[in-house]
């Protein structure tokens, strides 16, 4: 059963680990095209804090954003080969900063059969027209 165990681990943190590496490589002195993607998300999450909280979030490059990626992704992966929690806390925060914030949705059917989406997260929705649907 041990032996399952770790090919399961194994094969969960391949995920994480084969991904570190491609974006390893794709980075450049710019930060590669993963800036692109980050860039988008950290001004609305930025924008968003600012409005609310009123204090100015501090200016933060996005290729360090980048490199924090890579490094909880890769170090995440490995120490959870070896079957440590930390690592999987790791991998849990590398989950819930890049992948679940700034907006988590919920998705379901109402009974008049129109689909809802509900922000939990900053109330931050790429797609506007269906965050709030209209009833008549």
């Amino acid at each position: 059963m041990g032996f399952i165990s770790f090919a399961g681990r194994v094969l969960f943190s391949s995920i994480f680990i084969l991904a570190a590496w491609q974006r390893f490589n794709e980075f450049a002195d710019d930060g590669g095209p993963a800036v692109k993607l980050l860039e988008p998300k950290y001004s609305l999450v930025k924008n968003h804090v600012t409005s609310s909280l009123g204090f100015q979030v501090p200016e933060i490059e996005i290729k360090h954003l980048v490199a924090a990626e890579i490094a909880l992704k890769g170090i995440g992966g490995i120490l959870f080969i070896f079957g440590s929690s930390f690592g999987a806390h790791l991998l849990d925060l590398f989950i819930a900063i890049f992948h679940k914030s700034p907006e988590v949705y919920i998705t379901w059917m109402s009974p008049l059969g129109l689909g809802q989406v509900t922000e939990l997260g900053l109330g931050l929705s790429p797609w506007p027209e269906l965050s709030r649907t209209k009833q008549s």
